[in-house]
Parts: C-alpha cells; sequence; structure tokens
C-alpha cells in the first residue's frame, strides 16, 4: 500500500503520525502503556478470524504535520466534552457539535487504520479521508450507560468486512458509556422531513449519484427506521452540504421546515436535536443534562447487545444500498460478491454475541 495522510489522502509532508486514538483518550481509560487486543480480524484470504495486539501507542498512522496540527483544536476541545461526559455532567449542544466531529474523525480514522492493518485484503481504495468527511453528512449518536465503575476502551463493528466497503457506524466504549455511532449521507433526513435521497446509484468510478425528492416537511419518528435498542439517549443533527447545488435542488430546501432545523441554513448544518418522549426536539442552547440515559445497563448485557446492534446495522444499511442499473456488469458482480461475504461474516460474529 502507498502511504497516504489520513487526513487529506496525499503524501504525508514533513511526515507526521497521528493517534487514530489519542493519547489523552488512552489515559483517560486506563494504563497508557497497556497492550491492547484488536480484533478479531477477518481475514478474507484465508477466510478465517485473527487477533492482533499493539501497545495504544503503537496505533499510529502517517499524516502530514499541517494537517494533524489543524485537528489539534478539535482534540482539546474533545477531551473537555469526553471528560465532562463520563463525569455526567451538563452538556450544551456547542458540545454535541464538538463530539459529532470528533466521532466522525475517530470513525473514518478506524477505517483507514483498519484497512492498514489488514494491508487492504478488503481492496478498498479509500476514496474519502478524516478532512472531507467531518460535518459532510446526516449523523446520530445513541448514548447508553452502564453501572461499570471500570474504566476502558473498546470498538464495536470496525474489524469486519461490511465497515470497509461501507463505515456507516460503529461502537466507542469509553468507560462506563457506549457511543453508538451512524453517519451517511441522507441518513436520516426522510424522516426530519427534509429533502432525501429517493434513489441513489452506483457509477463506474468511487462516487455515488443521488437523485432528490421534496421532503415532508414534517417529523415522522422514529427517524432510524432499522431495528436499535431504545434504553438510550438519541441525539440527531441533519447535515445537507448537497444545498450547496442550489442552482438545481436548492428550491428543495427553501422552505420554513428545513429553516426550523437549520443551524446554519446557508451551509447546510442542522441542529442538534434529541428523542424526548418520542418527540424529536431541539437540544438545548445552555449546558443541560437531558442527554444523561435514564437506563443503566449491566456491561456485560450492553456489550453484548451493543456488538449485535452494530452488525445488524451494517446488514441492514448493506441491504439497502444504491442501484446497480448504471454501472457495468462486473462491478455489480463484484460489489454483490463483497456485499455478500461481509453479510455472512456479520451473521457469524451475530451468533458469537449469541453464544456468549
Amino acid at each position: 500500500m502507498n502511504k497516504f495522510c489520513i487526513f487529506c489522502g496525499k503524501k504525508p509532508r514533513n511526515k507526521n503520525n497521528e493517534h487514530v486514538i489519542p493519547k489523552w483518550l488512552i489515559e483517560l481509560t486506563g494504563d497508557p502503556n497497556r497492550v491492547v487486543y484488536f480484533g478479531p480480524i477477518f481475514n478474507e484470504k484465508t477466510m478465517s478470524l485473527e487477533t492482533r495486539e499493539f501497545a495504544f501507542d503503537q496505533f499510529q498512522f502517517p499524516s502530514c504535520e499541517s494537517c494533524n496540527h489543524k485537528y489539534s483544536e478539535l482534540e482539546i476541545n474533545a477531551k473537555s466534552t469526553i471528560q465532562r461526559l463520563i463525569n455526567n455532567e451538563a452538556l450544551s449542544s456547542a458540545d454535541f457539535m464538538i463530539l459529532f466531529d470528533w466521532l466522525d474523525k475517530v470513525r473514518v480514522g478506524l477505517w483507514l487504520a483498519y484497512n492498514y492493518l489488514s494491508k487492504n485484503i478488503s481492496e478498498v481504495d479509500p476514496n474519502y479521508h478524516i478532512a472531507n468527511r467531518i460535518g459532510n453528512s446526516d449523523r446520530a449518536i445513541f448514548i447508553y450507560k452502564s453501572d461499570s465503575v471500570q474504566s476502558g476502551i473498546n470498538f464495536a463493528g470496525v474489524n469486519v468486512p461490511a465497515f470497509q466497503y461501507y463505515p456507516i457506524c460503529f461502537n466507542l466504549r469509553i468507560n462506563q458509556y457506549c457511543l453508538f455511532n451512524l453517519s451517511t449521507d441522507f441518513v436520516i433526513s426522510k424522516h426530519l422531513g427534509l429533502p432525501y435521497s429517493d434513489e441513489s446509484y452506483y457509477t463506474d468510478g468511487q462516487s455515488i449519484k443521488y437523485v432528490l425528492t421534496e421532503g415532508k416537511n414534517r417529523i415522522l419518528p422514529p427517524i432510524v427506521r432499522a431495528a436499535y435498542d431504545k434504553k438510550c439517549t438519541e441525539i440527531y443533527q441533519p447535515i445537507f452540504p448537497h444545498y450547496e447545488g442550489k442552482e438545481r435542488i436548492g428550491h428543495l430546501y427553501n422552505t420554513d421546515h428545513v429553516r426550523s432545523l437549520s443551524q446554519d441554513h446557508e451551509k447546510g448544518v442542522g441542529k442538534i436535536l434529541v428523542s424526548e418522549k418520542n418527540k424529536i426536539v431541539e437540544y438545548p442552547l445552555m449546558e443541560s443534562k437531558a442527554w444523561i440515559p435514564k437506563n443503566v445497563w449491566k456491561m456485560p448485557d450492553l456489550m453484548r447487545m451493543i456488538a449485535k446492534q452494530v452488525f445488524e446495522f451494517q446488514i441492514y444499511y448493506l441491504n439497502r444500498g444504491p442501484s446497480y442499473a448504471e454501472v457495468s456488469a462486473e462491478k455489480k458482480n463484484l460489489i454483490k460478491e463483497q456485499y455478500f461475504l461481509a453479510k455472512k461474516v456479520n451473521k457469524l460474529f451475530i451468533k458469537i454475541a449469541d453464544e456468549e
């Protein structure tokens, strides 16, 4: 694999290394020198599960010095937000903007990192990197709280082919909290009543073609239609950078409803929203404890449930992927074979979770 900066995708300039899991988070969740378990990672060549062990300090990847510096402020702000979160303190909508941006960074960073670790066994040619995915798509966080007093960090859903082909969701456990993160184009737009993609198509390039339709201009819960455990706090933020093509689709976004859900209408940035009593409302601008889940899980039960949920979500969205109508038969067959394998592996992990 050619080395590239995980932020911009170009050959690293004044090469630096970026810790995908930042040092402050490692220190916040236990011994910073501990050896951690990454895996099992599915090897598509041997069709087997493999385990890897690394010191967290080794889990770093190439970046440009300037890119690394550019995102240092986000890390500083994210550290403050995460510290207050695990201390059950009040958080504002601005804090959740930071948390969403940081989870975008971590999710895409892990996607690229596992691509490196597996030596690109899935033969995925990354067509985007951290810099062009932060704040670029609809996003959601489901916050689950456990009864655990033990520090620790875990990921779920990042070590399988499904995540390599379509990195739509993952779970990050930080001490007693699990942050189930979901993000991709239009994933929550439709049921928020916003313009959404009625049709999408694979292309023979790396992009996906979307056909947008007018929104319903009213919120229609549940916002996410994939099955998930609702004993959590649901936080949402619609993002519609596609509004930049104003000459073609601007009229779809020029409604009172869209503006009512917009934090910055011109930039396509939506408000931070929270689900309360089956209603979607704006999250408080001022610091609030509205985010703290009312339900507290037993940690083993939560970890088993969340692992299954990630794998089931990945299958759900693979099954609802773009149409093959505009690609060659060769590419169609390749994608179908990849997704068949990805779903098979996820079902294996679901079975393992059921047996635990």
